[in-house]
């Protein structure tokens, strides 16, 4: 898991500058911080540059000599990309850049040097080489060794990278998901956020908090029907219209390349948003493609889904599916289905957000080996509030973001978010557990850090 130093100080004020020394103190108290990265610390000495001439190398079938136009003039470079020709953009690196050597992931920096004989004066970028490959996907038609393609044309040639991603100096912090497998709470900055100020090395800034909207007076559009009412304990819903799909805004686009999401479209920017701050995967569907009575049941055997990833699976028995008139269009907790995904044309949005049964979200992972970020949080169990709080944070965001975005439904949600049960914690007791001689006043202000209630007499606490 990837967190934004930027993201979490939108919450927490540091005391401590130092983002490293920030990486010691969550290593030490919370979970193991395997790399601190500074984002864009790779696009040095990077531009965009345009192939001017292509040929291919005297002496290797599977080179090609390029003459590349640069910020800093002509270049001549011997590149083994598959999908070279002449006239695209590319991502240009200087002699003297470091980048990164895809075969064993180290830092290496480029020299001017002659390959089979030829001179080659930098290197034009595959997208692994920077750490852009959330960014640019390769596509298969690319071939087996692709450079990224910006297109053909003049615009932005000679702009350097870092003003063309529109990079911020932001630090990342790439957390080991093995020491936070018991913790869902840590799968999203808000919840790495509290922890910090329990540990002392920040205070709150500004708490989340998130209000609930006001809701239409429209019928849903479609029927909802919980078949297994025990595999989904508690549930959120809505309809929302929209006039334009609209733009991911740049400050939202930087969060999301920051800590390893690749923008899309805004719905899914927005659900792909929240669940990384409030830790709550949701999805968004388009309404119009969904037909009749909407059943939320487990899969038969045999059935199928055509996943977001085009990809046909078979799913297990006891799968947790939705389902409409026309069959399965979402795995729910791993994938939705590509039939109701929202695009281009989406103006009726159908938003959920849930917690599911985390034992039926795991067997499904093992049985059609498709793991992905939403599962991996759904297994270890969604707390019921989590899934209120980015719903309504959700919702928040589509109607500030999206063009004459409106909530034209009631909320259609069942379940509810639990009582907290008060315990009662013996300073005494804890320290002959732990080993450990810690203060009551100490131990108070920790528990207030995680944002429990806690009231304490002569080394009792009671603690909710």
């Amino acid at each position: 898991m990837k967190l934004s130093l930027d993201w979490l100080s939108e919450f927490v004020e540091f005391t401590e500058k130092d983002p490293q020394k920030v990486a010691d103190a969550i290593t030490a108290h919370i979970a193991e911080v395997d790399a601190v990265e500074q984002q864009g610390s790779l696009f040095e000495g990077c531009c965009i540059g345009k192939i001017l001439s292509l040929q291919k190398h005297p002496n290797a079938d599977r080179l090609s000599l390029c003459t590349v136009e640069t910020d800093k003039g002509e270049k001549s470079v011997v590149c083994g990309g598959t999908n070279l020709r002449e006239g695209i953009r590319i991502i240009f690196a200087h002699v003297g850049t470091q980048v990164i050597n895809p075969q064993d992931g180290e830092l290496f920096e480029l020299k001017k040097i002659k390959i089979r004989g030829e001179q080659s004066e930098g290197m034009i970028c595959a997208a692994d080489e920077l750490e852009l490959s959330v960014q640019f996907p390769p596509a298969p038609e690319d071939g087996e060794y692709p450079i990224v393609d910006l297109g053909e044309g003049d615009e932005d040639v000679g702009t350097s990278l870092r003003e063309y991603l529109g990079s911020s100096d932001d630090t990342v912090f790439d957390i080991d998901n093995h020491s936070i497998t018991h913790r869902v709470d840590l799968f999203s900055h808000i919840g790495f956020a509290r922890e910090c100020v329990a540990i002392g090395i920040g205070k709150w800034k500004k708490k989340p908090t998130v209000k609930k909207p006001t809701f239409g007076k429209g019928k849903p559009l479609f029927g909802f029907e919980l078949d297994e009412p025990t595999l989904m304990p508690r549930y959120c819903s809505c309809f929302l219209e929209i006039d334009d799909m609209g733009e991911t805004p740049d400050w939202m686009k930087k969060r999301l390349i920051a800590v390893g999401w690749r923008p899309l479209s805004l719905p899914i920017d927005i659900t792909n948003y929240v669940a990384s701050e409030i830790g709550v995967p949701l999805h968004s569907f388009d309404a119009d493609d969904i037909k009749g009575i909407v059943h939320m049941r487990a899969a038969k055997k045999g059935e199928k889904i055509v996943t977001l990833d085009k990809a046909e699976r078979e799913l297990p028995e006891g799968a947790l599916v939705l389902s409409d008139d026309e069959g399965i269009f979402d795995l729910l907790g791993i994938m939705g289905g590509l039939r109701s995904s929202t695009k281009d044309t989406t103006r009726n949005i159908f938003l959920h957000s849930a917690s599911l049964d985390p034992v039926s979200i795991r067997n499904t992972i093992i049985a059609t080996g498709h793991r992905t970020d939403a599962a991996t949080v759904y297994e270890k169990g969604v707390p019921h509030i989590t899934t209120v709080q980015g719903f309504y944070r959700a919702l928040e965001l589509f109607l500030e973001l999206a063009p004459g975005a409106r909530i034209v439904s009631t909320m259609d949600n069942w379940g509810d978010d639990g009582k907290p049960e008060e315990i009662k914690l013996s300073a005494e007791h804890v320290n002959a557990m732990l080993g450990t001689d810690i203060p009551t006043k100490k131990m108070v202000s920790i528990l207030k850090g995680l944002e429990f209630s806690v009231t304490e007499k002569k080394g009792e606490m009671k603690v909710l």
